[in-house]
Order: C-alpha cells, then sequence, then structure tokens
C-alpha cells in the first residue's frame, strides 16, 4: 500500500511503481492539478486506489476503535502544534507551501477547553 499526501498531480506513476500488483493506493493529499492516469500501465497493475479526503463520518467510529488500540498511529504525522490564534497563518502555510507541512493540530487550550482540546488537520 502507498498512502499518497504530496498534493503533486504527477505523482501517480510514481505510486503505481511502489506497490505490487493489485496493491493500494490510497490518495489523501489534496491536488489542485488534475490527476493524469496511464490507463493501460494502471490497468495491467490492477491497483485499487482510494480517495479518503472529505467528510464521511462512515470510519470515524472504526478508525478511533484503531487509534485507541495502537493500531494507526498518527503522532510522527504531526509536524506543527499551533495555538488556535494563529489558525490563519498556519492554513496559509498549508495552502501556499504544503511542502513545509505534513499534518497540524490547533490547541484550543489558551481558550478555556483545557488541554486535550485540539483540533487536527492535514
Amino acid at each position: 500500500m502507498v498512502i499518497d499526501t504530496t498534493g503533486d498531480h504527477r505523482i501517480f506513476d510514481r505510486c503505481l511503481g511502489l506497490i505490487r500488483r493489485e496493491g493500494r493506493i490510497v490518495m489523501q493529499g489534496y491536488y489542485p492539478d488534475p490527476i493524469m492516469i496511464n490507463f493501460h500501465r494502471t490497468h495491467i497493475q490492477r491497483p485499487t486506489v482510494t480517495f479518503p479526503c472529505g467528510w464521511d463520518d462512515e470510519y470515524n467510529a472504526e478508525l478511533a476503535d484503531d487509534m485507541a488500540a495502537g493500531a494507526v498511529v498518527i503522532t510522527p504525522l504531526i509536524t506543527h502544534r499551533v495555538p488556535f490564534e494563529k489558525a490563519p497563518s498556519a492554513y496559509e502555510l498549508v495552502l501556499e507551501h504544503p511542502e513545509q507541512s505534513l499534518g497540524m493540530v490547533l490547541s484550543w487550550s489558551a481558550a478555556g477547553a483545557g488541554p486535550a482540546s485540539q483540533t487536527t488537520f492535514a
């Protein structure tokens, strides 16, 4: 399985080259430009390609259970922790320089919500 978070529309062929036949490609990044694929090469490789971006709640409970059990670990993916007051500059960084961040956590502790209150976005 390859999980792409680059946002680079040219990455699909590279992902295809990294999986075994009938492997999986997860396109999780934000892709401002259209993604083009070589149909013949992709058809021969027979990947399952998913695009889980969005606000679909279908698997949230399962994901939360997997995270609680340690089956999914996201801590290494968090590159920035930002106080909520700096959210505009954090979003600016994500949109204008996506190569400088992988995942961010907005902390709401200064808002009086307590130290555990955080919003994560990638």
